[in-house]
């Protein structure tokens, strides 16, 4: 039986991940969803010990018609006559994820890093890197995560996306975060800032600075300039699953997402409409008409 590890309680759950995405129903259901189809997470059943009254959590795999107890060593049978109801069920976070305090926003990092190379966009050559300081002068400008991306374009042949990343496990993006990201794309001019988060949503504050750092970099004919991109990933990118593919996560979302995955075809092969694609929904970025576009 496996014992190591806290077990979090179904309603404990669903209430932390409500009070991550205020105002959003349905994101605590969809990131439960997510942490346990990513083995983040694994559902635990609460059983009374008939002997010494020891509360055990067994896990589905370790269920049988008689239950061995924690405590007094004792077998004990299964209740079923009163099966366990739904606020008897939990989860316990499995391997590295039982380190307390969501491994100090590991899960994101790795997660931005497994999209990156999981999807269409790397079919040339890459590396990455974690935890960053690049420093210039006085300054040191601080990132999560950074990837040396080979992409081929029709226009340039191949070339190197250098992307730079900014982590969140439920926190907010801060102001700073914001600024510091502002200061890299300045500094790195052809790199593009990357802003993951497991919340499926930002706030107004988020979008609104979001918004501001992309409008700084706009070409004049109002379009995202080459340079300078930011791409924003949620739980719902990082939970896409490479084998289905982005444009069709973003389908079956439905609204904004889907409309717009209709409208790129290259959503899942090209940063530029992924960038130009999650400005849009998450930082309600409005870009002039894609017909329009110059060449």
């Amino acid at each position: 039986m496996r014992r190591a590890g806290r077990v979090i309680g179904r309603d404990d759950l669903v209430s932390a991940l409500g009070r991550a995405n205020p105002g959003n129903p349905g994101a605590a259901q969809r990131h439960a969803r997510l942490l346990t189809s990513l083995g983040v997470i694994h559902p635990h059943v609460r059983l009374d010990c008939t002997h010494c009254g020891q509360r055990n959590w067994v896990s589905p795999e370790d269920l049988a018609s008689e239950i061995r107890c924690e405590r007094c060593l004792r077998l004990f049978p299964f209740p079923a006559d009163r099966p366990p109801a739904r606020s008897d069920w939990g989860y316990r976070p499995r391997g590295p994820f039982a380190v307390p305090g969501f491994a100090q926003g590991a899960y994101t990092v790795a997660l931005a890093l497994h999209f990156f190379s999981d999807f269409g966009f790397l079919s040339g050559r890459r590396t990455w890197t974690v935890g960053m300081d690049l420093v210039d002068g006085n300054e040191s400008l601080e990132i999560d995560f950074g990837a040396f991306v080979a992409q081929r374009d029709w226009r340039e042949g191949r070339r190197v996306a250098v992307l730079l990343g900014e982590a969140k496990t439920f926190g907010r993006f801060e102001r700073k975060d914001v600024r510091r990201g502002a200061k890299l794309l300045d500094r790195f001019s052809d790199s593009i800032f990357v802003m993951a988060t497991l919340r499926d949503a930002l706030d107004d504050a988020e979008r609104d600075a979001i918004r501001r750092m992309a409008l700084a970099r706009r070409t004049r004919s109002g379009w995202p300039s080459r340079r300078g991109r930011i791409i924003v990933l949620t739980a719902n990118e990082l939970a896409a699953r490479g084998s289905v593919g982005l444009h069709y996560t973003w389908t079956d979302l439905g609204g904004r997402h889907a409309k717009l995955a209709a409208s790129l075809r290259e959503l899942d092969s090209d940063l530029g409409q992924l960038s130009e694609a999650t400005l849009q929904v998450y930082a309600d970025l409005a870009w002039p008409d894609r017909h329009r576009r110059p060449s």
